[in-house]
Formats: C-alpha cells, sequence, structure tokens
C-alpha cells in the first residue's frame, strides 16, 4: 500500500468528485446536465480516447487546484462496496486482520506528474517511462522483516 494513509482522502465522499467528474463526461459528450450519474455515461466514457480524458481532466484540475491538481479526483465511497470512510473503518476496526501486506512511503511517489506537459502527450509519455524507470531503479528499497 501506497500513497497516503486511509485519513488522508479529504474528498473521500464529497459531490466534488462526481461533479468533477460530471463536467468532464458533458464536456465529451456523454452526459447531459443531471443525467451524469448513469450506466451509459460509464460506458460512453470509455470510449472516449485516453489522450482526451487526460488533457481535460488534468486542465481541470490544475485550473481548480494549481499548480498540480491534487483533490480532484478522489477514490469515493458509496455506502455499499466500501462502506465509510477509510479513516473511519480504521477507528472502528473494520478492516481485514491477519493477513501480511506491504505498506511504504517513497520519496519520489507521484514525481512523474510534476514536469509532465499534457498538451504535448507523446513527450510525456517517454519523459514517463524514462522517468520511472530511473525512479524505481534508484529510489526504492525493498526490506524484509
Amino acid at each position: 500500500m501506497m500513497s497516503g494513509g486511509p485519513g488522508l482522502n479529504f474528498n473521500t465522499k464529497s459531490d466534488l468528485v462526481a461533479n468533477n467528474t460530471a463536467a468532464i463526461a458533458r464536456r465529451v459528450g456523454c452526459a447531459e446536465e443531471g443525467e451524469d450519474q448513469t450506466l451509459e455515461t460509464l460506458e460512453c466514457l470509455r470510449d472516449v480516447p485516453f489522450d482526451v480524458l487526460t488533457n481535460l481532466s488534468v486542465t481541470a484540475s490544475r485550473t481548480a487546484r494549481p499548480p498540480f491538481g491534487e483533490g480532484f479526483f478522489f477514490p469515493t465511497f458509496d455506502g455499499d462496496f466500501i462502506r465509510d470512510r477509510p479513516s473511519q473503518l480504521m477507528r472502528s476496526g473494520k478492516f481485514v486482520k491477519g493477513i501480511r501486506l506491504i505498506a511504504s512511503w517513497v520519496t519520489n511517489d507521484g514525481a512523474w506528474r510534476n514536469f509532465c506537459n499534457y498538451t504535448h502527450l507523446k513527450t510525456s509519455s517517454i519523459l514517463y517511462r524514462k522517468n520511472m524507470t530511473a525512479l524505481s531503479l534508484h529510489s526504492t528499497t525493498a526490506q524484509h522483516r
């Protein structure tokens, strides 16, 4: 497990995330106002090219929360599959116990996003592959206890 603890996802049950997703769906023609929480919307979004969704999403998130757009799209819980905020589930002891897991903190977690220019997706893809390989080889240490 990486990228923060269960108490760090401040938007886990927020209309903000649903509204941000709905706005992107409307921009690509997959939804109308008020009709954005449907299976048809999801199926339509799956057919939108990756670069279109990426460019729209990154632009919207960076505009709303400059410079990198953190917190614009976060996992959410619906009370069904994920029953409550992860922090509340941990506090109340409602999590799987008795299993081994790997938890870590990495120095360069998310660093690839900081330099990517999504208007030039091909260049970004090359930079991503180059730097993720470098980060993986030089920045990660596995320890067994």
